[in-house]
Order: C-alpha cells, then structure tokens, then sequence
C-alpha cells in the first residue's frame, strides 16, 4: 500500500488496474442485462457468458495496458494462470446465481405488483398542490406540481452480476 502511495509508477498503475476493473464490471453487468432481456436467457448462463467476456476483457488490457512488461512472457502460461484464478470465482458465482435467481424473480415480481397497486391510486387521485411533492416505489417516481403528474417508470429491473 505503501508503494502505491509513494511510487508515481505504481500509483499509475493502480488506477489503470481499477480502470480496467471498472470496465470488466460493465462489460459484466451489459453484456448479463442483454442476454437476460433480449435474448431471454436464463440467469445462470448470462451471468456465466457475461463472466467470460469480463474476465477477457480484463486479462486483454491489463496485459496490453497496465501492466506491458508482462508482454514478455508467454501469454498462454499468463492465460491459463488468469483463467485458473477466475474458474474459481465462477463457481462461488455459479451456485449463487441459480440459487438466488427464483428468490430474485419472485421479489420483484411481488414488489411491481405492490408498487403498481400503491403507486396507481396515489396518481390518480392526488389532488393539486400547491408545492412541488415526491413519492417513488420499486422504481416509479411521481412528482407532482401544481396539480400536474409527471410519472417515470422503469419497467424492466436489471440484475446486478455478482462482486467478485
């Protein structure tokens, strides 16, 4: 830690490492939404395809950008030592996700049928304000001004990959 705080080199290169981090968390998280919601897939392989695609991403720029001395070394031993490390982490993740995935369903479909029926009544039957309110349930927000209701519905809840 120490290092990190007094070497500009190693300062440097842990926010390209954390850069690199962030990315493969997007690139998780996208690329699990999309097969979830596009493609219909079911949670355990998006989270698994969405997994895969991180992990490459990852390996892909810290060998080409955080850490380029490391292009030296025979990039299959890098390859397989990176994709050992990460077969662990998905299967901690793999168990997680089809365990959780009917818990999961079940809470959001339960808390957007409450949310609808909470959330429909209150909008229609709010009389004018005279001062700018708030409400939000499970994702609906209605602001309501001067007797007019502006509502933003987010109808399709994301699933957040698993940290790793």
């Amino acid at each position: 830690m120490t290092a990190i705080l007094k070497n500009p080199l190693e300062r440097a290169r842990f926010v390209k490492f954390a850069i690199v981090g962030a990315l493969g968390a997007l690139i998780d998280f996208g690329v699990m939404n999309l097969l979830v919601w596009l493609l219909k897939a079911t949670l355990v392989l998006a989270g698994s395809v969405s997994f895969i695609c991180a992990v490459i991403s990852n390996f892909t720029w810290n060998r080409f950008w955080t850490y380029p001395e490391s292009r030296a070394k025979h990039v299959v031993g890098q390859l397989a030592q990176f994709t050992i490390v990460n077969a662990i982490g998905l299967v901690i993740r793999v168990p997680i996700l089809k365990l959780g995935e009917p818990t999961l369903d079940r809470l959001l479909e339960n808390s957007s049928s409450t949310c609808w029926q909470a959330a429909t009544p209150s909008s229609a039957t709010t009389p004018p304000s005279p001062s700018p309110s708030a409400s939000s349930c499970c994702g609906i927000t209605s602001l309501t001004a001067t007797g007019l209701t502006t509502t933003l519905t987010i109808e399709n809840p994301i699933y957040l990959p698993a940290n790793r």
